[in-house]
């Protein structure tokens, strides 16, 4: 399809609801129905483990899943797939974390596996589960 017909398609299908789809729309549509169904996935993780969730379904923002358990605080960024979040990413998650008593963790769903990284309140830098010091600065996670 050319430039132009590509620009067209999305104006037409945004703006007047007559749904043609251009491939880039398939592409993005599917990338956040999968985001969406790992974080459904995430917070069901969690809540099985007794957490209490709140999920920002869809979210732009710094976290997806913000979750509670006997005085203890999470906030979740969830990436599913290849995806992973910029170190500017994890280092504002890792600064709300912070700021509000909270510790940080990214949850990355890949074929039907969920794994668990803290994020460094320091450098912002993710690690493994378990891990109880930052491979970057040495600092506790």
């Amino acid at each position: 399809m050319t430039r132009f017909r590509t620009r067209a398609a999305k104006f037409l299908g945004e703006n007047l609801g007559i749904g043609i789809e251009t491939e880039d729309m398939r592409r993005g549509r599917l990338a956040h129905d999968r985001g969406m169904r790992a974080e459904e996935r995430v917070a069901g993780a969690l809540e099985e483990d007794n957490w209490l969730v709140k999920r920002s379904p869809g979210s732009r923002g710094l976290h997806d899943i913000e979750a509670f358990r006997s005085g203890e605080r999470l906030f979740g960024q969830v990436k599913s797939g290849g995806a992973w979040p910029s170190t500017n990413e994890t280092m504002s998650l890792a600064k709300r974390a912070a700021r509000r008593g909270a510790s940080a963790a990214i949850f990355h769903e890949h074929r039907g596996r969920i794994d668990i990284h803290p994020v460094c309140r320091w450098c912002g830098k993710s690690g493994l589960l378990g891990q109880e010091f930052c491979a970057n600065c040495g600092q506790p996670f």
